[in-house]
């Protein structure tokens, strides 16, 4: 088995390694239709025939063919990442955001991995406890009153996170993610330059995730923007949420915000991630 990336990011080496087996190869082009390419690779050491898996980008200059590695496009696998939901009278499905997220840490012992959740009402109080005391390492919860809004709620909980270097992660408790989520955030989210977008798969009405037996039913969301992964300190410099806009409810707010991400210059990332299902839930009572 191979070693983790950060092992291999920390430990240096004196003698060259080889190309052990390539896992994927992304490409981007920009506006000049260079390339930047992300590149999963298994590297090997010929020493020891130790191997360790890492991730990096790489750039090409169509007029030189030749490979960089830039400076600006550096994977932070210790970065915090702060998983922030919304939620109002859903008991169930924050046990089932909570027990996901906790599967997440026991199968990756990922200790930076931070779960703040914006929640209108005072019901769940022993589920909270439940969580904080025995299993995530770091929960956290902002309380509201009155009509439900999301975008008040977003930034109230952005705003508990003082770690400029950091990342706000946006799901939603309708979802089951892999246990690869987190680092999937971590290598598509660069500080100053993009944000990451997963596109995940929408199941229809009894739906469930695929199994050995049978596919999902269902679409790939490619119309919801809401999932996001962003740096706080870009976000920072996106301005305020219109909260006037989109007063109360659910709907329009990703739109927005994905209109002001590219108005300040950044890229985002939009990839269909396996094993990333939302479920079909009625939506009676869920709000106001």
């Amino acid at each position: 088995s191979s070693e983790p990336r950060d092992h291999f990011q920390k430990k240096k080496f004196k003698y060259s390694l080889k190309i052990h087996h390539l896992v994927n190869i992304q490409e981007r082009f920009d506006i000049k239709n260079d390339s930047l390419f992300l590149v999963d690779a298994i590297l090997k050491d010929p020493r020891t025939n130790s191997t360790y898996r890492d991730s990096r980008y790489l750039y090409m200059d169509k007029n030189r063919s030749s490979l960089c590695l830039p400076r600006s496009y550096i994977v932070n696998w210790d970065v915090t990442v702060n998983v922030i939901v919304v939620a109002k009278r859903q008991t169930r499905w924050l046990r089932h955001f909570l027990a996901n997220m906790e599967k997440i840490y026991v199968q990756t012992k990922d200790k930076h991995i931070n779960v703040i959740i914006a929640k209108y009402g005072n019901d769940d109080e022993e589920l909270m406890e439940e969580f904080q005391s025995n299993r995530l390492p770091s929960i956290r919860t902002v309380r509201h009153r009155g009509v439900f809004d999301k975008r008040r709620a977003i930034r109230s909980a952005v705003k508990k996170i003082k770690e400029q270097d950091s990342i706000i992660f946006l799901m939603d408790l309708h979802i089951l993610a892999p246990d690869t989520i987190i680092q999937l955030v971590r290598k598509h989210t660069i500080q100053g330059q993009t944000v990451f977008n997963p596109v995940l798969f929408r199941l229809s009405h009894c739906g469930s995730p695929a199994s050995s037996t049978k596919p999902p039913r269902g679409f790939w969301e490619t119309f919801g923007y809401g999932i996001l992964g962003i740096y706080k300190s870009d976000w920072d410099k996106l301005g305020k949420m219109k909260t006037k806009k989109y007063k109360k409810g659910w709907g329009g707010e990703d739109w927005e915000l994905l209109d002001r991400i590219l108005t300040a210059g950044l890229d985002v990332q939009r990839l269909r991630i396996p094993n990333f299902y939302h479920f079909h839930h009625s939506k009676k009572g869920m709000w106001n």
